[in-house]
């Protein structure tokens, strides 16, 4: 149906569409070339997310870890997307693009896309779709940082004033402002998405509390609405420098000592690189799964707006547009909103994450016990996968004291 969608939209201008059928018919002769030399060589399609950076970083990942695991015979794999799109982040291509086979060539694109038609599965690159099923501890980070990079990536932490790397917290807040520059087409106001956006200010109270203790919180972001407490020693509003370079956000990302985040793409290359996150604000709760077992994560609650009551974990997966979560106007449908996480509540878990970074320890008690009742509820309602502990990442355990009720 999209390859149907895509002749009928170009076929309304003539001189485009005499362009169009001429690449199609090209590219379809090239995949009937793959179709035909199947038994002997296997051409395999991939869609390189190149417009967010999360899955950029992700899926190339997994897919070479799948393929260090095992070796596909008489297989050629090659990445594509579609040209013109919009490009998050160009070093990251780069770097991709001497891992894997990529193109954005029309001709690729097309033939690929005839290929996914009419083929499915036989011509597409298979992905481990679950984010924690890869285990990036124990396996190379592949955007790290040759030695020419790396001299630019010291010069700039030098000129950022930026001295240890080990005492550096990240800080990943996301705003409307990237949207409404980064795209091909801006996006003023995002409806679908407006629940994962956060006021800065929430975050003051984390950042001066690292900062006392003698870290260094570097604010990250491409596009950011406002400064974040200018004048403050310790905290570098990197974000709002004209020092910013994809360069320097790799190097940050997979080289801090923790990244607090509310769940941004670029969060995952700090997962990548196998270190910790603190995720707050989070929803969807059927995706909280994703996370690793060195993650911390508290979620957004609910209120039903119709009789002002805050709702159950339980009561909150009973809802369609929470079962199903696909974004903020879904919910408004249903007559809900979210209740964020205070600041306060904020400031507790990342504590929290970062003494278990620094001294991981066993949860034991009550603490253990309302941890595993949060999890039994999303096997029992949400339809999770079930698994031990020890393997899931860690709920903020003042958060689940706090909202004990909300676990009944």
């Amino acid at each position: 149906m999209k390859l149907l969608s895509y002749l009928l939209d170009f076929l309304q201008r003539p001189l485009t569409a005499l362009v169009t059928v001429s690449r199609i018919f090209v590219a379809g002769i090239m995949a009937i070339v793959a179709v035909l030399v199947l038994p002997w060589r296997r051409v395999r399609i991939g869609i390189l997310p190149v417009d967010e950076i999360g899955p950029l970083t992700r899926n190339p990942h997994h897919y070479l870890w799948m393929r260090s695991k095992e070796v596909p015979s008489r297989t050629c794999d090659i990445w594509v997307f579609k040209p013109g799109t919009f490009v998050c982040n160009a070093f990251v291509v780069e770097k991709w693009s001497s891992e894997i086979r990529v193109t954005s060539s029309w001709l690729t694109w097309w033939a690929g896309q005839i290929l996914l038609h009419i083929g499915g599965e036989k011509f597409s690159i298979p992905l481990e779709k679950s984010w924690s099923k890869l285990p990036s501890r124990q396996f190379d980070f592949r955007l790290g940082l040759n030695r020419s990079e790396e001299s630019t990536f010291d010069e700039s932490l030098t000129q950022l004033g930026i001295t240890d790397l080990n005492r550096v917290v990240t800080l990943c807040v996301r705003d409307p402002a990237y949207k409404a520059a980064y795209r091909n087409e801006v996006l003023p106001v995002d409806l679908k998405e407006s629940y994962r956006n956060h006021p800065i200010s929430d975050f003051e109270n984390v950042a001066r509390e690292l900062v006392g203790h003698g870290f260094t919180v570097v604010r990250m972001g491409a596009a950011v609405s406002e400064p974040f407490l200018p004048g403050v020693r310790g905290v570098v509003d990197y974000a709002s420098t004209d020092r910013r370079t994809e360069l320097i956000d790799i190097g940050l990302m997979s080289r801090s000592l923790l990244c607090i985040s509310t769940s941004l793409g670029i969060d995952q290359v700090a997962a990548m690189a196998g270190k910790s996150r603190c995720v707050v604000n989070y929803l969807s709760y059927h995706s909280v799964f994703d996370f690793y077992p060195w993650d911390h994560v508290t979620v957004q609650r609910i209120l039903n707006v119709n009789d002002g009551r805050e709702l159950t974990l339980i009561e909150a997966l009973g809802n369609a547009s929470i079962a199903n979560f696909r974004g903020s106007e879904d919910l408004l449908r249903e007559g809900l909103v979210t209740i964020r996480n205070s600041p306060e509540e904020i400031r507790h878990v990342a504590l929290e994450a970062l003494q278990y970074r620094l001294q991981p320890r066993a949860l034991s008690g009550e603490n253990l016990r309302r941890q595993k009742r949060f999890w039994e509820i999303l096997e029992r309602h949400a339809g999770i996968e079930p698994l031990p502990l020890e393997r899931r990442p860690r709920i903020g355990s003042e958060f689940l004291q706090n909202y004990e009720w909300w676990l009944e």
